[in-house]
């Protein structure tokens, strides 16, 4: 059985298709890269914001297409889409198999041997997380095939959220937080090591969340230390943190923890304080304020990765002023701004006064030909530096890495180039290199001596 498995959406959906990945390695089933060379294809949706319902949904017609031109005899649904929106799927693509919702994706195997043999299956993937079902498997489960290139992997520290942003979905979705035991965290990344991994990138709804409802003194703090005592691990980035989550004891510990990053994700989504409490972000703009500086006074040097949300309803011309100014004064390393998405369900949805999708589009354009000028003249200032790369491709004519200061997949790069060493860079190395140039968002560098 030849099976192509699509992934869209997060690095937390990335790891439940690597969960699916191991049930169809189980299954001795061969995962292919072209569904016109799969017997059935399945697609993890995203279902989080309409742009991803749009891609998840064009995705799935797609593939109904290869199915009724008789290019794939079977297609299975799974991910956030069919959790959010099950009923309505299934009533409106009757060309697809089977529909799992995120759950326990034990049925998979059963699911794509039925629709193989082109009959509707009844798998569902169990009760769902998200209606108070019992616990995802995939929380204990670590039979995990990496999608990610060997040396670095995400590792799900908890599933669901217990804040209730106005604008967001996910507590509907994934239902309320449930952390994951460190017991089995300190396990999963051992195995991960002993295949060969190097970086963990942590991951949940709010990593900064972590152990509140284990009950037995789990914090993130304490998780990182755990987690840097694995032989192997060398690098550990700390994802989705919440801004009023990041104590003082989250602080220290990354200070002296030699193997946790100086980086951190922490979405702010505004700065303005009647959108922050529309929003229901629960951290007043002074105490966002407070939690940046004491970031870059107790960890010098520390990169600062957020994420805004421009267009937000009530976003009026100096409310988006006020963002920008913050912006420009506190100048983040990395940044990612996302216009607001009215989606249905969340408590922002048909909220009063909108703003124009033109507005919105300009505001965003604005911010980020900004950050492109901050990270230019951050590139800049590090020309005849040196630091630390991970080695992520390497090539004939080209290699390609990333700093500490780079997230996969969402920060810049560094082309590596040439080096004093005959054998030139191997994929995965953690290389000391020079940097000599950069190139628009990325660095240019070779081996330093």
């Amino acid at each position: 059985m030849k099976v192509c498995l699509i992934s869209l959406g997060c690095p937390k959906n990335l790891i439940d298709s690597e969960v699916m990945a191991g049930r169809i390695d189980a299954a001795r089933m061969e995962i292919v890269y072209d569904p016109e060379d799969a017997d059935v294809a399945v697609v993890n949706t995203c279902g989080f914001i309409e742009a991803a319902v749009e891609e998840s949904t064009e995705t799935i017609l797609e593939l109904c297409r290869l199915k009724e031109a008789g290019l794939l005899k079977g297609l299975v649904v799974a991910g956030c889409l069919v959790q959010r929106f099950h009923d309505d799927l299934v009533a409106q693509i009757p060309e697809v198999d089977a529909f799992l919702t995120i759950s326990d994706y034990s049925e998979l195997g059963r699911a794509i041997e039925d629709a193989a043999r082109g009959g509707k299956s009844s798998a569902r993937g169990g009760k769902s997380s998200a209606r108070g079902g019992k616990r995802r498997s995939a929380e204990t489960d670590l039979s995990r095939a990496l999608l990610t290139p060997s040396h670095t992997a995400y590792l799900r520290i908890a599933e669901g959220c217990n804040h209730q942003c106005s604008f967001c979905a996910i507590p509907s979705i994934r239902g309320r937080l449930r952390s994951r035991p460190e017991k089995i965290l300190l396990e999963e990344a051992g195995q991960l090591a002993r295949l060969g991994v190097k970086e963990l990138n942590l991951v949940a709804e709010d990593t900064t969340d972590y152990g509140r409802d284990l009950k037995d003194g789990s914090t993130l703090a304490r998780l990182l230390d755990g987690l840097s005592t694995v032989d192997g691990i060398e690098w550990i980035r700390i994802l989705y943190a919440f801004p009023s989550r990041v104590t003082d004891e989250l602080i220290d510990t990354m200070a002296r923890n030699g193997k946790v990053l100086n980086y951190i994700d922490v979405p702010i989504q505004h700065i303005s304080g009647p959108i922050l409490r529309s929003m229901r972000r629960g951290t007043p703009p002074a105490s966002i304020e407070k939690m940046i500086l004491r970031l870059r006074e107790k960890i010098p040097g520390i990169v600062l990765r957020t994420s805004v949300i421009v267009g937000y309803p009530g976003e009026s011309a100096a409310r988006f002023d006020e963002l920008f100014a913050f912006l420009e004064r506190v100048r983040f390393e990395r940044l990612g701004a996302f216009g607001f998405s009215p989606e249905s369900g969340t408590a922002a949805h048909g909220l009063a006064p909108g703003v124009a999708r033109k507005a919105i589009d300009a505001r965003i354009e604005k911010i980020m030909e900004f950050q492109r000028r901050v990270i230019e003249e951050r590139n800049i200032s590090l020309v005849g530096q040196t630091a630390d790369a991970i080695v992520d491709v390497v090539s004939d004519d080209h290699s390609r890495g990333r700093t500490a200061a780079d997230a996969p997949d969402i920060d810049c790069g560094v082309h590596l180039v040439g080096g004093n060493l005959e054998e030139g860079f191997e994929a995965g190395e953690i290389a000391k290199v020079r940097f000599t140039g950069h190139s628009g968002y990325d660095l240019i560098a070779q081996r330093a001596d």
